[in-house]
């Protein structure tokens, strides 16, 4: 049976060292799975991303803990309006 497809929005929050690195481009060629960025915030000092992540879940949970093991912070939302920390 084919695990169902989802959708799920996250923040991402990059540290300095990866902004100017092609992370979520690189996870797409690696993983079966899309993003959409629909806001991003990005400075020399770090950066702030919502993005909807669709595919398998199990693909988006391994999005997820790629993300986690170069250092982004994955916060996941429900409230995609409302993205901003703080």
């Amino acid at each position: 049976m084919a695990a169902l497809k989802a959708a799920r929005w996250a923040r991402l929050i990059y540290p300095e060292r990866l902004v100017e690195l092609p992370v979520l481009c690189e996870m797409c060629s690696k993983l079966k799975v899309l993003v959409n960025v629909a806001h991003a915030s990005i400075h020399n000092q770090g950066g702030e991303v919502l993005v909807l992540f669709s595919g398998k879940q199990d693909e988006i949970n391994s999005a997820f803990e790629y993300l986690r093991n170069l250092g982004v912070t994955v916060e996941e939302t429900t409230e995609p309006d409302n993205w901003r920390r703080g």
